[in-house]
C-alpha cells in the first residue's frame, strides 16, 4: 500500500540511494510494524482518526541484509487500505 501511494516516494528514494536500484515491490524489504494508537498523539491526521476501530500500523522497514530506512512518519490503515503520513512519535 505504501509503495503504491504518493506517501511512498521517500521510501523509494531512500531505497534507491542505498542500493542504486528502484523499488517497485516490497520483496527487497524486511518490514515490521506496530499498532498505531491515535490516543498517544496530540495531532492525529484525518486518515488515521478511525484507528482503534480500524486496524492501523506504523511501519518500520529495512533493506534485507542492509540498512534500515527511516519510515517513522508512515502508517497504514489496514481496514481502509490506505497509507498515511503519521505525526512523529
Amino acid at each position: 500500500m505504501i509503495l503504491a501511494s504518493p506517501h511512498g516516494a521517500g521510501l523509494r528514494a531512500d531505497h534507491r540511494d542505498a542500493t542504486g536500484a528502484g523499488l517497485t515491490t516490497p520483496a527487497p524489504l524486511t518490514p515490521s510494524g506496530y499498532a498505531y494508537r491515535k490516543e498517544r498523539g496530540a495531532r492525529v491526521p484525518p486518515g488515521l482518526r478511525s484507528c482503534g476501530v480500524h486496524r492501523c500500523v506504523r511501519v518500520v522497514a529495512g533493506i534485507t541484509g542492509g540498512p534500515w530506512i527511516d519510515t517513522r512518519n508512515l502508517a497504514v490503515d489496514l481496514s481502509a487500505r490506505a497509507a498515511v503520513v503519521a505525526p512523529p512519535g
